[in-house]
C-alpha cells in the first residue's frame, strides 16, 4: 500500500494510498490567509476531497451560487462579522449544506438558527482536521 507524508509545520502525517469513501464531496473554504487555506486545501484534497479556497466574501458567494457544496469551512482568520455574514449566505443559498467553523473562540451557535453547524474549538492537528471533515462529509453523502 502507497503511503505519503505530508509535513505541516513541525508535524508530520502519514497517508496511506487508499481514497477514503467520500472522494466525491465537494468543500468551499473561506478565510482570509492565503497559505494557511492552500495548505488545508492541500491536506483534504490528498483524502479524496474536491476543495475550492476563497479569500473574499464576493468570491465566497459567487462559488456557492455556482455550485452547492456538502460542507462549507469557515477558518479562524474570519471576523465574527465576516463569519455571521457568510454563514447567512449558506443558510440562503444552500440550507442543507453543513459548516464547520474553526473559529474556536466565537460558538456561531448561539448566533444562528441552522442545525448544520459544527464548531471545532480545539486546536487542530492536521489528523483532527482530515477526520471531522470526512466524518462530516460521509454523513452528508450517505443522506442523499
Amino acid at each position: 500500500m502507497e503511503k505519503r507524508v505530508l509535513n505541516y509545520g513541525e508535524f508530520q502525517l502519514i497517508i496511506s494510498g487508499k481514497k477514503p469513501v467520500n472522494e466525491h464531496a465537494y468543500i468551499l473554504m473561506y478565510g482570509v490567509d492565503l497559505p494557511l487555506l492552500a495548505s488545508r486545501k492541500l491536506i483534504l484534497a490528498r483524502n479524496g476531497c474536491e476543495v475550492n479556497i476563497t479569500c473574499r466574501f464576493e468570491d465566497f458567494e459567487l462559488s456557492l451560487r455556482n455550485r452547492a457544496a456538502e460542507l462549507c469551512i469557515l477558518c479562524h482568520s474570519l471576523s465574527g462579522d465576516q463569519c455571521m455574514n457568510a454563514i447567512g449566505l449558506i443558510e440562503e443559498l444552500s440550507p442543507e449544506t453543513r459548516i464547520l467553523s474553526l473559529r474556536s473562540w466565537m460558538d456561531e451557535k448561539k448566533f444562528t438558527q441552522s442545525e448544520h453547524i459544527e464548531v471545532l474549538d480545539t486546536f487542530m492537528l492536521p489528523e483532527t482536521l482530515i477526520q471531522t471533515v470526512l466524518n462530516l462529509t460521509k454523513q452528508v453523502i450517505q443522506s442523499k
